[in-house]
Formats: structure tokens, sequence, C-alpha cells
């Protein structure tokens, strides 16, 4: 598209963005760059060989204004190696954080790509409730992102997302955590990294109960609230498997812990958690 057609679309066609809602213009940098999902090894390596403030800012600057754009946190140290919170702090290394020194946890390590802050906040309500699924792509790039960069992910076997329950499904219309690894498995193709054989299992785990919403209960009924809601699918055989675990968001962390907990007594060897967002203490979701 030539450089005159871009300008009257964006004069009489402007986005709008996603956080804050404000019209803006067309980004002439976001248009530049080859689609993620192009049949190239060099183009895929272009976007995993940046840092992420570059990465979220090529991917959603069609989708955010200016200002929006740059609030983006990357996920950085200090931080806990264990869950993966990270620490309001300075010139201080990664150390393991209160509540996992203090209580037990079935995963042995969980890790986000970003910041679960106002911006990517309301992105990912957007793409989780009101039916934007075209950010599955840009999502799933961030999260493969994060997943490429963790050495320790790299022996995985098996990749199963979060489930909700049938009812929440049907309502939805879909599964927000599968969608994120959709297309994961052309990634890995692109990467010739499908040798390993990583395994998409969107239905490891069943969930048994309709649970409520976790955003207002506190640590305790969040515990609570998803004990006992999943179970494994028995055509599906973990024993002495490596499981990672995918969800949009990690707070608590008790949904993913209770996941991993009917993992790791169903024989699984071990069990991480990744997620697209983080939050650095408590807040809604």
């Amino acid at each position: 598209m030539s450089r005159i057609a871009k300008s009257f679309l964006s004069c009489f066609f402007p986005n709008k963005c996603l956080s804050c809602g404000t019209f803006f213009s067309f980004s002439e940098k976001s248009s530049l760059y080859p689609s993620f999902f192009n049949k190239t090894k060099k183009n895929l390596k272009y976007y995993l060989h940046q840092n992420r403030n570059d990465l979220f800012y090529d991917l959603m600057s069609a989708f955010l204004c200016k200002t929006c754009i740059t609030q983006f946190s990357p996920v950085a140290s200090p931080l806990c190696p264990k869950c993966g919170i990270t620490f309001n702090t300075i010139n201080d290394c990664d150390h393991l954080c209160h509540e996992c020194i203090t209580s037990k946890k079935y995963f042995n390590k969980a890790y986000s790509f970003g910041i679960y802050n106002r911006v990517f906040r309301t992105l990912i309500h957007q793409f989780k409730y009101n039916g934007m699924i075209h950010l599955a792509k840009p999502f799933g790039m961030f999260l493969f992102y994060a997943f490429y960069k963790n050495q320790e992910f790299n022996d995985t076997d098996i990749i199963a997302p979060v489930p909700l329950h049938i009812k929440r499904l049907r309502q939805r219309g879909y599964n927000q955590a599968y969608l994120l690894v959709r297309k994961w498995p052309y990634l890995l193709k692109i990467l010739k990294k499908d040798e390993k054989n990583y395994s998409i299992k969107k239905e490891l785990l069943i969930r048994l109960i309709p649970t409520i919403s976790q955003t207002k209960l506190n640590k305790k009924q969040r515990k609570s609230n998803v004990k006992n809601a999943f179970k494994i699918n028995p055509a599906c055989n973990i024993k002495g498997k490596k499981i990672l675990i995918v969800d949009d968001i990690l707070t608590s962390g008790q949904t993913a812990d209770e996941c991993a907990k009917v993992l790791m007594k169903n024989h699984a060897a071990s069990v991480n958690i990744l997620t697209l967002a983080r939050s650095v203490k408590e807040i809604s979701c």
C-alpha cells in the first residue's frame, strides 16, 4: 500500500485505542515489519531476538495509542524464581518470595511475559470477555517468546491450556488459553523445533466445577474455590511427562497450582506454568 493511501486511511479511518478509547493515526512502523506467521525462519527470529518492549510495540502499535503503548512493563528481575512474582525493589537479585517459602507449591516454576498493569489488563479483558479473538495472534507470539527464552521449558513434553468448564465455554465460545497456543506447532515447525515433538493437548485437564470468578475473592477463598475443580482426561497418559500449563493471567496462582497438583498426583514428572501476564500483587482479574 502506498504512503498516500495509508495517509488517506489514517485520516478517514483512524484506529481506536483498545485501552483508553482515543482515536489515533495508523502506525507507519507497524506496517513495515513482516507478519510473524510468514513461512520464513528469518521473520520469526527477528521477533524472537527483540527485547520485550520492542516486540510489544511492533505487534500492538495498531491497537494502542502512543501513550498507552509505552505503559507496557515486561517481567524482569528481581523476581521470585518459583512463582515469578516481581519485587518492587532495585539492585536486588532473584529470591524466593514469602509465599513460596511458607507454602507448598506443586509446580516447579511459573513465568510470564508482562506485568498485569492497567493497559495489559484492559487488552486481556478485551480478548477474554469481549470477543476480540484477533488479539490471539500477537498474544500468542508474546507467550511463545517467553517460552522460547526460557531454557527450562525446552524439555517440555506436553503443553496444556487451563480448561474452562463446559458451561463457561459454551457462553464464551472459546477458551482463551487454548487460542494462545493454537499456532505454536506452526511456529515450532518454522524454527525446526518440532523434532522435539511437543504435544499440545487442549483436553488434558477437565474442569469439573463451574467455579465462580476469582476476582473479588481473598487468598483463602480462591484456594477453596478451585479445590478439586480439575481432573485428568482418562484418555491421556502423563506418567513421567514434563508438562507446561499455559493461561492468560497468574494472580494468586491458586488455579495453576490446583492444576499442577492434579497432574503431579497422576505421576507427571514435573509441571511448569507459563502465562501472558503476572500481577505484582493480587489485583482484579
